[in-house]
């Protein structure tokens, strides 16, 4: 008996004792352009405060949020390659892949914060998650830029200021067609050019949210500001479709989750947009707010602009187009009542 539990002994020493596998822990990368402490920067450090507060095994992030993977072109294909798993875009960011989401910055196609927000959040989320979806990315949420208004050497009460002024579009159908449409002289530029061709004199305007037109220091050399809120630019937060949907439920959940909702970075944006407005007024920018009777005169002007920016973006647009309106008329049949 001995001999046998020495053997069966020696026999368990030769076993090789295993250790459980340490879990993989994947890794979301996440691409955004913003400065520290601007509000797409509050957006996504809330973002990463929602995502460690649900200790998640097996999945981390890494945020590379400050424009590390390069500009708008760069990261749309960072992550339509996988290389980058969730992005923020600004509109214009967002159209260059899907170029029917230009019709939102439609001339005068919005007249409040609260119609907009209502056609976004209750009719066009799921049109334009089918339209992303054909491009490979899975729309998260949207996230809003703002108003768009004119900077210049002087205000602009009418169409009529504009006609034959040498203005920056953005490339964009819509920022293009709505300065064609006033008489503008239009001309493209990259944004990283505006200053110096405000500089030079090579322009002497253009479009541009509040935001922009403070952070950049625009107001040095264009000092007046007319708040024409002509048209609401909305970005958005997506994920590469292929990668999102490989993902268990529970972890798609999560991520999306994590995801502040819009009125977050609606909330901090506004807020921001009107201390902006403080410290040019502060810095002896004009800032003029346009009446209702001059807003009608600016509505006028582009009205017909509508249909020859529905033809230049094509595919989708019309359609797009008369479901904005048709979430218009709800919304207004809502307060009215």
């Amino acid at each position: 008996m001995k001999y046998l539990f020495l053997s069966a002994v020696f026999a368990l020493s030769m076993v090789p004792l295993t250790q459980p596998a340490a879990q993989e822990t994947e890794i979301v990368t996440i691409g955004a352009l913003t400065f520290a402490g601007d509000p797409f920067d509050q957006y996504w450090q809330k973002f990463s405060e929602n995502f460690a507060a649900r200790n998640v095994p097996g999945l981390g992030i890494k945020m590379l949020i400050r424009g590390e993977t390069g500009p708008e072109e760069a990261l749309m294909r960072a992550v339509r390659r996988g290389r980058v798993q969730m992005a923020a875009f600004t509109a214009s960011g967002i159209t260059a892949a899907v170029p029917e989401f230009d019709i939102l910055r439609t001339p005068y196609l919005f007249s409040s914060q609260a119609e907009v927000d209502y056609v976004l959040d209750v009719h066009m989320a799921p049109l334009f998650e089918d339209l992303l979806a054909e491009k490979g990315l899975h729309l998260i949420a949207f996230s809003d830029e703002g108003w768009f208004n004119l900077y210049g050497d002087t205000v602009f009460n009418t169409p009529e200021d504009t006609h034959d002024v040498r203005m920056r579009a953005l490339q964009s159908p819509a920022s293009q067609s709505f300065l064609r449409s006033i008489g503008a002289d239009m001309i493209q530029l990259p944004f990283s050019d505006v200053f110096t061709g405000l500089q030079t004199g090579l322009i002497s305007g253009g479009e541009t949210g509040t935001m922009i037109y403070a952070v950049a220091g625009l107001d040095s050399e264009a000092p007046a500001l007319t708040l024409t809120r002509h048209a609401y630019s909305v970005g958005v937060t997506a994920a590469s479709k292929p990668w999102f949907d490989a993902l268990s439920e529970d972890h798609r959940k999560i991520l999306s989750d994590s995801v502040p909702p819009v009125d977050v970075i609606r909330s901090i944006l506004r807020a921001w947009v009107l201390d902006d407005l403080a410290r040019v007024e502060a810095r002896g920018v004009t800032v003029h707010s346009q009446p209702a009777d001059q807003r009608a005169v600016w509505m006028a002007a582009t009205e017909g602009s509508h249909a020859t920016l529905i033809e230049s973006i094509g595919g989708e647009a019309q359609a797009l187009y008369d479901a904005v309106l048709e979430a218009k008329s709800v919304f207004a049949n809502q307060i009215s009542r």
